[in-house]
């Protein structure tokens, strides 16, 4: 989403995994330190400016992968600002289970499964070597443990190329 909204290039957009902000940090120093990043130094009143123009899109990774003890003061400064940042367009990706659908401030949007033969579509745009992303599909196809249902999400496609890249063979377990 982050890598449509910069070909776009409609927005400014800031991809922050969440995970990375420490318990003695706030949501917003991890925002200007995402910032800083891509080179741009900010402070809390800049962003506010940036954030008032309908020009930023914030891209929260992770929140599921935020530790148990942060998720409660995560959710309260998620909720803040969007509260407080009408014109700021925030979209935060987790897992459903991990509590923060709950949040009356967001919009819940469960991402489909890959339909049965869309995880070949995954491994072609992955691979740059077409003789390679054959091999592969052709070995998922024959795999006696039933791999291919597991290949249900582009994550989950991604990490088995990653392995097969790196081993030239597919798990024997599941």
């Amino acid at each position: 989403l982050c890598a449509v909204e910069l070909v776009r290039a409609e927005h400014f957009t800031v991809f922050l995994e969440l995970r990375r902000i420490q318990q003695n940090q706030t949501l917003l120093q991890g925002i200007i330190m995402a910032f800083r990043e891509l080179g741009v130094e900010i402070d809390e009143e800049i962003f506010q400016d940036i954030a008032s123009t309908k020009k930023l899109v914030l891209f929260l990774d992770g929140f599921d992968e935020v530790h148990d003890d942060l998720k409660p003061k995560m959710t309260v400064e998620i909720e803040n600002l969007i509260a407080f940042n009408e014109n700021l367009r925030v979209i935060v990706s987790s897992r459903l289970e991990s509590g923060l659908a709950m949040c009356p401030k967001l919009h819940v949007c469960k991402l489909s499964d890959l339909e049965e033969h869309e995880y070949k579509k995954v491994i072609y745009k992955l691979l740059d070597d077409t003789a390679l992303a054959k091999q592969l599909i052709e070995q998922v196809e024959a795999h006696p443990g039933g791999l291919k249902q597991l290949l249900t999400t582009p994550l989950m496609v991604t990490l088995l190329v990653l392995g097969y890249k790196s081993y030239q063979e597919l798990p024997a377990q599941l």
